[in-house]
């Protein structure tokens, strides 16, 4: 299968979409069935947020790292589930026309304690919630959708981020060792600040749901401007907050995950962030990219 100049097995393609369907499903029927309390403590939220992520089970025991999928899809789930309750929808960014719109993660650790604490209120949890909605709705791009339209381009980002994640790995596992030295093994997650696809969990986090992002190539990145830093977002979800990959530019070299991604720098008025609107598939056979818009 032709994809971003890199050729991945059919396998791993037919895996990537059983799965992405298999996490729709799972999302869908969670946020049908599923209402979150309107006062008092969240005691069975972990629980349900857990359950959104089933589906993943067997691709971890064939040693994909998915721990960055993981985090970002319960996350999602938590939202559809607080946007369900709150108006029915959720904001996306502009990525431009050929590519559309891309649903908004909050920024990391805003909602991590309904997803581990046991006693996180409801009060809280909606604070939060309203607190990531207005500050979305200050970037430059972004929008509210109706969470049908939300969910749609989450999963459909996903699925495309999956194809290369699965195969990606399946590919750089089969490569002689002198060849394999070139990615980053999943225990550099702990040396990066954060390492989820739209955001992920902390590294420690992430080793403890089954192994961060995996792999990692490097890449060049040359940059119109100089002296930004560079962050990135996953083709399923980018944060207000995106993650932080380095600087300064330019040209910067930089460790992207195996999956598909976005880039942005500081290089809006006031050090806003700015998107390129084009996808980067990791891994590549010529890992060099020149950005578009800043």
């Amino acid at each position: 299968m032709g994809y971003g100049g890199f050729h991945f097995d059919l396998v791993s393609a037919w895996k990537a979409r059983r799965l992405a369907h298999a996490l729709r499903q799972r999302h869908h029927a969670v946020v049908g069935n599923v209402s979150l309390p309107s006062s008092g403590n969240l005691t069975s939220l972990p629980e349900v947020v857990r359950s959104y992520t089933s589906p993943l089970g067997r691709l971890a025991e064939e040693g994909i790292p998915l721990g960055d999928v993981r985090a970002d899809v319960q996350e999602f789930g938590l939202l559809a589930m607080l946007a369900q309750n709150d108006g029915g929808s959720l904001p996306l960014l502009s990525m431009g026309e050929e590519v559309g719109a891309v649903p908004l993660l909050p920024p990391q650790g805003l909602l991590a304690p309904a997803l581990d604490e046991e006693y996180f209120s409801a009060d809280e949890l909606r604070s939060n919630f309203h607190e990531f909605v207005h500050a979305a709705s200050e970037l430059k791009g972004s929008s509210p959708g109706p969470l049908d339209h939300v969910q749609k381009a989450f999963f459909g980002g996903l699925h495309r981020f999956l194809t290369a994640r699965i195969g990606g790995v399946r590919w750089a596992l089969k490569l002689p060792p002198q060849r394999y030295e070139e990615y980053r093994l999943a225990e550099r997650v702990a040396e990066l600040a954060f390492a989820g696809a739209g955001g992920g969990a902390p590294p420690e986090q992430q080793a403890a749901a089954g192994g961060g992002a995996g792999l990692y190539q490097r890449w060049t990145v040359h940059t119109q401007g100089s002296g930004y830093s560079l962050y990135r977002g996953g083709t399923h979800a980018v944060r207000t907050s995106p993650i932080y990959l380095g600087g300064v530019t330019t040209p910067l070299d930089v460790d992207l995950p195996t999956g598909t991604h976005f880039l942005a720098a500081d290089a809006g008025t006031g050090g806003k962030y700015v998107w390129d609107t084009a996808i980067i598939i990791v891994p590549h056979t010529h890992p060099v990219y020149h950005t578009k818009r800043f």
